[in-house]
């Protein structure tokens, strides 16, 4: 998705470089992704993928127990994903790829949804009645084919839990697998009370929606009904640590032990990865790099004697984000400095090629194109330009295979400012020129500045000037001060070259008042430019 300030900030702070490889801008002949050694990918195998997703409740169903289709789909998903021999995606991974799915606010249709994940089946149903007296019919999808019809069964009623047990035994027979041998029970009460499981749903709902406070006082109650609920438990950890304060994290470790503790009694592999993943971010928000850096490794050795391969992404990804976000020793001079980047860089990129290489072994391409950006980000971290733009063209690739809109305007977008650092103007323009084509509204101060940053590359100042002026038209209207201020400053230096003194400390001021407000460490040299042209120096000195 197309993220405009950020995606500006890139546009026109990287307008020059090295020369790129000859590949065309609409993405043909993408090269292959290399294949990393050591370093494994996540097992596979051929295990049925399945998504357990929109268990809806009936329309006359009471609203104060509408919380039930919601119970049930996280429960069944949170069992199928503890069953060795089923590969079940987890419903936070839906929701997020809908949400990256939707197009102008329209989310796509879960089916859709769960193919570009890589899942066959799909299992859906509806709810009614009350928790103590509940109905559940339920549906099996094969979503590779389309005319066949589903596989349905009514549950026999009863009490929430045992509807539960219900789903999940059918579940297994339609898979025909039978309970795994050791790991956590997959049958029996998942918590205390159907409050306990009712507070962590709505929680997970308001989590979901952004809602802290009310995240926050649900979680409590559910934790009320239930202290040892390893879900709400997990969750309000993940609360914690987003509020990152002292208190917080404290509150985080404590939950975390208890959670550790648990897991290890309840022999629940996928809830030990958790700890461990969240235990690092903890460690590393403390500045404890080499703590974070063993506790991601200790989540990716059960992950993989779990064979679960999500929980294995998800620690691959955490070992990638630990050494891209490291940062050299303050005594190291500039050399050092660079060589440290660069092979900090290397290695955050072999983690992440075999997460790119293990999501297209799970055909997962709504994950694909961002792993695919990040990828090439840090080749150019690593001073790989060659690979780098192949990434993009596979971002592009992937983009077009999702018939994404709006993946594939972003795709274009950070094509073009690849091309544009490398000083390949022409196949710059030809990108961002498809980028502005689909591109949405929210996006377009994003596409104006790449297109002034390409034709100012193109030697057209003129045409480069007109579209900073069209970016900042819109940013004046946001409260997008760093971007106004990346603007004002190209602006004017395009002024001061076309001998227009007058609007250049204009907008060279302007520029200087944002920076000033926002602490910018460029004020300085912003001043130093604006003394060079009030005195009226021979040439021009560019604003920094």
């Amino acid at each position: 998705m197309l993220r405009s300030a950020a995606l500006l900030a890139l546009a026109v702070a990287a307008s020059t470089g090295a020369p790129a490889i000859g590949q065309s801008a609409d993405g043909a002949n993408a090269p292959s992704l290399p294949v990393p050694q050591p370093i494994p990918t996540a097992h596979i195998g051929d295990r049925p993928r399945i998504a357990i997703i929109d268990f809806a409740v009936a329309a006359d169903t009471d609203p104060r127990d509408a919380w039930m289709g919601d119970a049930i789909t996280e429960q069944l998903s949170y069992r199928l994903r503890r069953h060795p021999r089923l590969l079940a995606v987890s419903t936070e991974r839906l929701n997020q790829a809908r949400a990256e799915l939707a197009e102008d606010a329209n989310p796509p249709a879960w089916p859709a949804v769960a193919k570009a994940l890589g899942v066959r089946f799909l299992i859906r149903g509806t709810a009614a009645g009350q928790p103590d007296a509940m109905r559940l019919s339920i549906e099996l999808h094969d979503l590779a084919d389309e005319t066949a019809a589903p596989r349905t069964s009514d549950l026999p009623g009863g009490r929430l839990f045992d509807v539960l047990d219900s789903a999940t035994r059918w579940s297994l027979d339609a898979f025909r697998v039978g309970p795994p041998e050791g790991g956590p029970p997959l049958f029996g009460p998942p918590c205390k009370t159907p409050s306990a499981l009712e507070f962590y749903v709505k929680a997970l709902r308001a989590f979901r929606d952004e809602k802290p406070r009310a995240t926050a006082d649900l979680l409590r109650d559910s934790l009320d009904f239930d202290p040892a609920f390893r879900p709400a438990l997990l969750l309000q950890a993940e609360v914690d640590l987003r509020v990152g304060a002292a208190a917080a994290r404290r509150a985080a470790a404590a939950r975390l032990a208890l959670l550790a503790e648990l897991s290890r009694k309840a022999d629940d592999a996928l809830d030990r990865v958790a700890v461990e993943l969240a235990h690092g971010v903890l460690n590393g928000m403390e500045g404890a790099v080499d703590a974070a850096q063993t506790r991601f490794a200790n989540a990716l050795t059960i992950a993989r004697e779990s064979r679960d391969p999500y929980a294995q992404l998800a620690a691959m990804t955490s070992l990638a984000n630990l050494y891209l976000t490291q940062r050299p020793p303050r005594e190291f001079d500039d050399a050092r400095r660079a060589t440290f980047t660069r092979e900090t860089a290397r290695r955050s990129a072999d983690w992440q090629e075999a997460v790119a290489l293990s999501l297209e072994q799970l055909d997962d391409i709504v994950s694909l194109a961002p792993a695919f950006n990040k990828l090439a980000l840090t080749y150019e971290r690593c001073g790989d330009n060659e690979r780098s733009l192949a990434m993009h063209l596979r971002m592009l690739e992937t983009a077009r295979q999702l018939k994404s809109r709006r993946t594939e305007a972003t795709a274009l977008l950070l094509l073009a400012q690849c091309h544009a650092r490398n000083e390949r103007w022409d196949d710059a323009l030809a990108a961002i020129e498809r980028c502005a084509a689909i591109t949405p509204s929210e996006a377009a101060a994003a596409v104006s500045a790449t297109r002034a940053a390409v034709l100012r590359g193109l030697k057209r100042p003129r045409e480069a000037l007109s579209e900073y002026q069209s970016a900042l038209k819109r940013l004046r209207s946001s409260d997008d001060l760093g971007n106004q201020l990346i603007c004002l400053r190209e602006a004017a230096g395009l002024h001061w070259d076309l001998g227009e003194s007058t609007e250049a400390r204009k907008l060279l001021q302007e520029a200087i008042d944002i920076a000033r407000a926002l602490g910018s460490p460029i004020v300085t040299a912003l001043e130093d430019t604006m003394a060079v042209w009030n005195e009226g120096a021979a040439g021009r000195q560019a604003p920094p």
